[in-house]
């Protein structure tokens, strides 16, 4: 075997495909015991609901998005049809100085009609300042080959010395609700805005301000195009293959062993999953011990608190709801989590499913206090807790939004939840912290031949997933062999 892919997410499927592209043997091994197991999501009461993705930035034709699921063969297996533009809303707490507060405000699905809408709801010149604010994140996107396919520039890996988005909202001179709608998308990673870079925000909320869209059936209609697209490309994935070491010769890697004994070998390796499994998966010696101490000194992300629930009304289709806290400077700050009086808490819905049922999914962040491990069963604190805050959740939604009065629960998560589903994570939603103090890991690694990918290495996302796995795949073979597809579908589009 030429090459072996850790993990079946979309980085893993990614990876596989851009080095089946090449003309490399490749397979993925995948713990679980269905590939892409977190993206497919699950079924509670006869309705799907989506874990692994809910809208995506730059799908319109000729976004970045869509060119890197075009390079991967991945859009020729999904129907234009099933796209559908997402517009956002934001809903204030009422009672604060800010006579616009208590109004419902929003954000578009597209770029050509942001200006008219803030301009309506914000004024000339705060459109003005906006725009001039978004174009600078679109120029943060010209820093890289990988997100830039008309152009021949350098490679760059990080995206570089950043100011935080606090600071860049502060100079930017926006009304304080508007920033505030601005950098909630923070709530997409887990980073509160003072410790978010400005350019790494760009990548991923900022890209959102191009153009929002959803695709029917979600992160299990991109699973099922993604596993066709590798069945076409002669790749294979095998499932309930966990990994228990990951074994080399000399300082190269040379395969990998299953926790069933079997001995896989391979002449190289990208591994996709959390950092935090290779402590336990290598040996002291296949790296320098600088790298695994700062991968143990590498902390995740904000936890979050994620409810399931059912409702009647059509309300949230084709868009996603931000339940903001009131406009402060405080809150300018920092994301308020579950327990504070008034959380951010973000929902969005599927298609109609059974019956004429919508499925919602609506998210907080926590600050809550867990217990160690994954311990089972479940300490009665925890199971209290967790009943008291999903009840508390769901009847503040009911208030907040009106429209939703009829929300009935069907299931939670957790951060235990999500430290059982994610091997090597501490619960947080969205892996590895991504800020202005830390030093984001390098695909290329000191043991020949080993890579790393995935959300944890380089941003979160579907398309930060995406990008790492091709940085990871042209570190390992060719740059150029990887951006020639990127750029000949960018200029077929």
């Amino acid at each position: 075997m030429s090459t072996l892919v850790i993990g079946s997410g979309i980085t893993g499927m990614a990876a596989a495909l851009l080095l089946a592209l090449q003309g490399e043997e490749t397979a993925i091994l995948e713990a679980a015991p269905v590939p892409a197991p977190l993206l497919r999501g699950f079924e509670r009461d006869g309705l799907h609901f989506d874990t692994g993705f809910h809208c995506g930035a730059g799908l319109r034709r000729g976004g970045l998005l869509r060119l890197w699921l075009r390079a991967l063969g991945i859009m020729d297996f999904l129907d234009e049809a099933s796209f559908f533009p997402i517009q956002e809303e934001f809903r204030f707490s009422p009672g604060v100085t800010d006579a616009a507060t208590a109004a419902v405000t929003r954000f578009p699905a597209q770029f050509d009609e942001l200006a008219a809408t803030v301009t309506e709801q914000f004024g000339a010149q705060a459109s003005q300042n906006f725009l001039e604010l978004v174009r600078d994140m679109f120029a943060v996107l010209q820093h890289s080959p990988y997100t830039t396919p008309h152009r021949d520039i350098p490679l760059a890996f990080s995206w570089g010395q950043s100011p935080s988005l606090h600071d860049t909202l502060a100079a930017a001179r926006l009304p304080l609700q508007l920033s505030r709608m601005t950098q909630a998308r923070c709530a997409f990673y887990g980073i509160e805005p003072r410790r978010a870079s400005f350019h790494e925000f760009s990548f991923v909320g900022g890209l959102y301000f191009d153009s929002c869209h959803g695709i029917s059936g979600g992160g299990k209609t991109l699973r099922q195009a993604a596993l066709k697209a590798l069945e076409q490309a002669g790749v294979s994935v095998r499932c309930n293959a966990r990994v228990a070491r990951i074994t080399h010769t000399d300082n190269h890697v040379s395969g990998v062993e299953l926790i069933s004994g079997e001995h896989i070998t391979c002449t190289r390796c990208i591994f996709t999953g959390h950092p935090g499994q290779l402590r336990h998966l290598m040996d002291a010696g296949a790296m320098r011990p600088a790298f695994f101490r700062h991968i143990g000194e590498m902390r995740d992300s904000m936890q979050a608190f994620l409810l399931f629930g059912s409702t009647n009304k059509p309300f949230l289709h084709h868009k996603t709801l931000y339940i903001m806290p009131p406009s402060s400077e405080e809150t300018r700050e920092k994301l308020a989590p579950l327990e504070s009086r008034h959380p951010l808490i973000y929902l969005c819905c599927d298609e109609t499913q059974q019956n004429g049922r919508f499925p919602v999914v609506a998210v907080s962040p926590t600050a809550h206090s867990f217990p160690e491990g994954d311990p089972q069963p479940r300490p009665e604190a925890y199971s209290l807790w967790k009943q008291k805050a999903s009840a508390r959740m769901l009847e503040y939604i009911r208030t907040r939004v009106p429209e939703l009065d009829d929300l009935v629960l069907l299931d939670v998560a957790t951060p235990l939840s999500l430290r059982h589903w994610i091997a090597g994570s501490s619960g947080s939603l969205y892996g590895l912290a991504h800020d202005t103090e830390t030093l984001a890991l390098f695909p290329s690694t000191r043991l020949e031949h080993f890579f790393l990918a995935g959300q944890h290495v380089l941003l979160p996302g579907i398309l930060g997933g995406i990008i790492s796995a091709a940085l990871a795949v042209g570190f390992a073979t060719s740059h150029d062999a990887v951006l020639q597809g990127f750029r000949q579908c960018a200029n077929n589009e």
